[in-house]
């Protein structure tokens, strides 16, 4: 699957990595590298692995114990800290047929606080994707899925004077389609989008109303391309996104359209390095005046170099438009990069070392926030189906308006098990 922000939402190019067209023109972009046989993606035990099977359907339940501690919270100057106990059920189900697949999934995380029992969350996710190659040379696939995320404090400008996290509620379903025409490749996508908030408690007593950040979004998303040569195309794609707010007053309606046209290379660029790069121009169109509108580059670059057999390192960087929780600015200008080291130094341990930057412009609010990340994590495998986790974390921000935007330093340190019956 491939990820693409956009004007303020999160949407999915439904394509899979089964059939023949999709492995010609797509990545293995839902694991941590996009290929499998590398440092940090490769399974040494193939068997321990093996999953459940009711007829031809396999399934692949999981089940995660995290215990940690944050260092603050609420992510605010000179916040608290507190111990923490997740818990994450997750179960698989998928079939293929040959011409078409089907894959089901679920999952939830629970998250209790020692003290700080404001901060209890539940997450849910649930996912359905389906397949069904038309042709040697077509394929059709389709998805939807719904979450619930607790958002974590301070995210889009929205925590400070909370008196518990804001929860948001995303539903998504997209139907797409491949096929190659005379030595073209061209797949198109359209998808819809909701998202949903519900009011929220202040320390105060009052409630916030946080309903302004309703949206409906529709996109669809036109790509054509040509090979260059074994595994690697060179592509051009347009798309369009029409946003509406369903529950905001007048003076806070953020209905926009945004248009993308873009340039990209996806595939292997040389023998150890694999890549997806594209750069384009985007033009993003308020119906409220109060919000300035906005057309400039926009680009979503991942790189991957298997440097050594047990090295690999992933670099990426993309700029996007999130979800403001401040009324007066609709639109994040958000600019991210990041880089992992993944390390396996024996076949039963594996080492990750990643560090990321943001910087963040709430465009209307005259307010701007930059913030960076760090951690090291390890998992090692003590015995079948048995997998120990830890890692250490250090994040922090600046802001511009302390008063809109908290700027903080925390750190965090996990440990927990996974177990896979």
């Amino acid at each position: 699957m491939t990820w693409v922000r956009l004007a303020g939402c999160v949407v999915a190019a439904v394509q899979s990595n089964n059939g023949a067209v999709a492995q010609q023109v797509t990545l293995n972009a839902n694991g941590p590298l996009f290929r499998t046989d590398v440092a940090g993606a490769r399974d040494e035990d193939p068997s321990t692995q093996e999953p459940l099977t009711l007829g031809s359907v396999r399934i692949r339940p999981d089940l995660d114990a995290i215990l940690g501690y944050d260092s603050n919270v609420f992510n605010i100057r000179d916040g608290r800290g507190d111990a923490s106990l997740a818990i994450s059920p997750r179960l698989d189900l998928d079939d293929d047929w040959g011409r078409g697949s089907l894959a089901v999934s679920g999952s939830a995380t629970v998250l209790r606080y020692a003290s700080l029992t404001s901060e209890n969350s539940l997450a849910l996710n649930g996912r359905a994707s389906g397949r069904f190659d038309v042709s040697d040379t077509s394929q059709l696939s389709t998805e939807i899925s719904a979450v619930r995320v607790p958002e974590a404090r301070g995210t889009g400008g929205v925590g400070v004077g909370l008196a518990q996290p804001v929860v948001r509620n995303e539903f998504h379903a997209a139907i797409g389609s491949v096929t190659e025409i005379a030595g073209l490749i061209v797949s198109s996508n359209l998808h819809a989008d909701t998202q949903r908030y519900g009011d929220v408690p202040l320390r105060s007593g009052q409630r916030s109303d946080q309903r302004y950040r309703n949206l409906n979004i529709v996109h669809a998303t036109t790509e054509v391309g040509t090979r260059l040569g074994g595994s690697s195309i060179v592509f051009v794609q347009g798309d369009i996104a029409r946003e509406r707010s369903i529950a905001a007053p007048a003076a806070l309606n953020r209905s926009a359209v945004a248009q993308t046209y873009s340039l990209g290379i996806r595939g292997d660029l040389a023998a150890l390095v694999t890549a997806q790069v594209v750069v384009g121009y985007r033009n993003l169109r308020y119906q409220n005046p109060a919000y300035p509108d906005f057309a400039g580059p926009a680009y979503n670059a991942t790189i991957d170099w298997y440097a050594r057999p047990l090295v690999s390192l992933r670099l990426a960087a993309d700029r996007f438009f999130a979800n403001s929780g401040i009324a007066g600015a609709a639109g994040i200008d958000t600019r991210r990069e990041n880089v992992t080291l993944f390390w396996d130094p024996t076949r039963i341990i594996r080492v990750r070392l990643s560090a990321a930057h943001v910087d963040e412009q709430y465009r209307g609010a005259s307010l701007t926030s930059n913030g960076s990340e760090l951690e090291l994590s390890t998992r090692y495998t003590l015995a079948p189906r048995i997998t120990l986790n830890g890692s250490v974390g250090y994040r922090d921000r600046s802001s511009s308006d302390e008063a809109l935007v908290s700027a903080y330093r925390a750190g965090t340190m996990t440990i927990g098990i996974s177990l896979v019956p």
